[in-house]
């Protein structure tokens, strides 16, 4: 995982799989039907709902991104908390 975050080393389903990084993988001619099945439980439910839950569990990178927080890691350090120590 390390090599692919600092490289852009690409992994296969299978390396994400095992590393944690996906919670599934399928072939090409299953990946419609997994999707479906797996977004199945959330049908009905409020769209704000889970747009929060998303938000919730990505909210450190997505304030990142829409940040204009320069990206230079020197002077924006304050993203990583052992830093600011």
């Amino acid at each position: 995982m390390r090599e692919s975050l600092l490289t852009g080393a690409r992994l296969s389903g299978e390396q994400a799989l095992a590393l944690g990084v996906v919670d599934s993988v399928a072939s090409k001619e299953a990946l419609v039907g997994m999707g479906l099945e797996l977004c199945d439980p959330m049908r009905g439910k409020s769209r704000q709902l889970l747009a929060g839950l998303k938000y919730g569990q990505n909210k450190a990178l997505v304030d990142l991104i829409l940040s204009d927080t320069a990206d230079d890691p020197i002077t924006a350090h304050s993203y990583w908390p052992l830093a600011a120590q």
